[in-house]
């Protein structure tokens, strides 16, 4: 998998594809472990296993948990539940839930909510394939403050190779692969975007931009900080600046970035080199 809880910040949305249950229990037994070590709730959305057997494993190998589990400070519960609150698949419904959720998390105290969702519950729905890509597209917004850090594990052995193919360019974090860290800022208003990007992740960038698409008065882009591996997100700024003309879209980026900019059409994309 190549991936560790360590690694894992708020503001993180993760796709962890993994070969076996046991591999999936063995992360989310770290998982656990490092989300309450660093003061956060967790929320596990179990499907392969029941809840009850799910926090006895998690109970048997992390220390803090049955403690956890008593203070509320580690729920597990059934995806299901979360996902198909009303029986019925709703993207809206659910990202609707998280944030509620947010909430009641720092209203309890805590310094962030930490989610694994085991994902397999959409093979005994009647989701298709393009539902599930946009939601998992879409709730990149509810990552942009930086109060939630979710990691959605797929079993290669369950889900379409297709399948798994889209729903990969839809999170902006892949374990072992692209890793694009976004949040939303106030001074300038505007978005900040470090790691990488490119077609492999155009899904997510693509709805973290979204979010300021009527966004009134000038809007700039951070992407000082970003490495673009193709003229993908190029042409998605320019997009974004052309959907939001005439309120400006200003882009701050790297001479690398620069230098790619400079082989497309901008538009009304206002353009400027990194400090």
């Amino acid at each position: 998998m190549a991936f560790s809880p360590d690694d894992l910040q708020l503001g993180d949305h993760v796709c962890l594809v993994g070969e076996s249950v046991d591999e999936y229990l063995d992360f989310l037994a770290a998982f656990t472990h490092s989300g309450l070590a660093a003061g956060h709730k967790v929320m596990v959305l179990a499907e392969v296993m029941t809840t009850a057997a799910t926090r006895a494993w998690l109970e048997a190998r992390v220390p803090t948990a049955e403690a956890a589990v008593a203070s509320g400070a580690l729920e597990i519960q059934p995806a299901r539940e979360m996902y198909l609150r009303t029986g019925d698949f709703s993207a809206d419904q659910v990202m609707s839930a998280f944030a509620e959720t947010c909430d009641q998390a720092a209203r309890d105290g805590f310094s962030g909510l930490w989610v694994s969702g085991d994902m397999s519950w959409a093979l005994y729905d009647s989701v298709s394939a393009a539902h599930l890509m946009d939601y998992e597209s879409a709730v990149n917004r509810l990552f942009l403050d930086r109060r939630i850090a979710g990691v959605c594990h797929y079993e290669l052995r369950m889900f379409d190779p297709v399948v798994l193919s889209k729903v990969r360019t839809a999170h902006p974090l892949v374990a072992g692969g692209h890793a694009l860290r976004f949040t939303r800022v106030g001074d300038p208003p505007g978005l900040r975007l470090t790691g990488t990007a490119g077609a492999a992740n155009a899904e997510a960038l693509e709805a973290v931009l979204a979010s300021e698409s009527h966004t009134a008065g000038p809007v700039t882009i951070d992407a000082t900080g970003l490495v673009v591996t193709d003229g993908t997100p190029l042409r998605q700024f320019a997009d974004l600046a052309a959907a939001r003309h005439p309120h400006p879209t200003m882009l701050r980026a790297g001479p690398d970035t620069l230098a790619r900019l400079h082989q497309l059409p901008t538009g009304p994309l206002i353009v400027h080199p990194a400090d």
